[in-house]
């Protein structure tokens, strides 16, 4: 809370959109550090929020000046603000997370609001964010954008399959540690268990990391990007979907003989 509010010079005159459902862990941004900043919070009626018009509309009315959301929804923004007339005049901010945001769309979101920061935030639920990256001009192709580096009080570092961490150009599982990261999941031990790992690195008893499951490439700079999963998981909208769940629903049907699931 404390980094992002000096990181993005959150103030009283701020107002930031809470686009995310409260119990879903981006609205922590919105609700904390508004709080912290002595900012106001806008919450988006989820009727307007797939509709280019209306939302663009929205921001404008409510002189909305930070935009926190998965990509989907910056999208849709963008669509809307290009329109004739639907301009977004007290914007100065925009940050996404939650799901990966397609090169092509976040260029076309950058040329639609032109002098807007914009900002790649990455972490999972267990983490909240973790790393940052901020995007300094629309890309130029295709290359993911990067997760970036760690926040203020945290560490990111990549393991190969044998617990040894790899260098610059190398592919390994993100690993957490730091402030950020969960106590563990709720009445359930055994999973926490399995999630949270004494840090390999050494420190104190109860010194625990996360491994988030992302397979991440880190640059000879400290930089990190998101390659992919080392499961199965994907996300939409910000909600993991499992393939291997979707595959055994749909096997249970009497017309299917066989199925594979794959994302697109």
């Amino acid at each position: 809370v404390d980094w992002s509010v000096e990181q993005f010079g959150l103030g009283t005159t701020d107002r930031l959109s809470s686009h995310a459902p409260w119990h879903f862990d981006l609205s922590i941004l919105d609700l904390f550090s508004a709080a912290a900043a002595g900012a106001a919070v806008v919450p988006v009626p989820g009727r307007i929020s797939w509709f280019p018009d209306e939302l663009a509309r929205f921001a404008a009315r409510q002189r909305i000046t930070v935009w926190y959301s998965v990509p989907s929804a910056v999208d849709v923004l963008a669509r809307g603000v290009a329109l004739p007339g639907h301009a977004v005049p007290a914007l100065r901010l925009v940050l996404f997370a939650g799901e990966v945001f397609a090169p092509q769309r976040l260029r076309a979101a950058m040329e639609a609001l032109p002098g807007v920061r914009f900002a790649n935030l990455y972490g999972p639920t267990e983490t909240n964010v973790c790393a940052w990256h901020e995007v300094l001009a629309p890309p130029a192709d295709d290359t993911p954008v990067p997760i970036g580096r760690a926040i203020a009080n945290t560490q990111l570092w990549a393991e190969r399959v044998d617990g040894t961490v790899v260098g610059p150009g190398e592919v390994g599982e993100l690993v957490v540690r730091g402030a950020t990261v969960m106590r563990g999941y709720w009445a359930d031990p055994e999973r926490t268990a399995r999630s949270l790992t004494p840090n390999p690195r050494g420190g104190l008893p109860g010194d625990l990391v996360y491994r988030t499951g992302d397979l991440v490439r880190r640059d000879e700079h400290g930089v990190f990007t998101f390659l992919g999963r080392r499961d199965s998981q994907v996300k939409r909208q910000g909600h993991r979907i499992e393939l291997g769940d979707v595959e055994a629903a749909l096997a249970r049907h009497t017309a299917v003989e066989g199925v594979a699931v794959i994302a697109v």
